[in-house]
């Protein structure tokens, strides 16, 4: 029983994990693309 908490508890947390690195990931990809479209917005003369 305690063990199947602690399983239940260990994957939750490698979900969270998860979750946070993809989102990070995401967002550096964002950062990646969206920065070149705003020097392009800006160098329009």
């Amino acid at each position: 029983m305690e063990l199947r908490r602690y399983f239940l508890f260990l994957s939750f947390f490698v979900g969270i994990v998860f979750l946070a690195m993809l989102f990070s990931y995401a967002l550096s990809f964002a950062g990646k693309a969206f920065p070149l479209r705003l020097s392009q917005l800006f160098s329009i003369p």
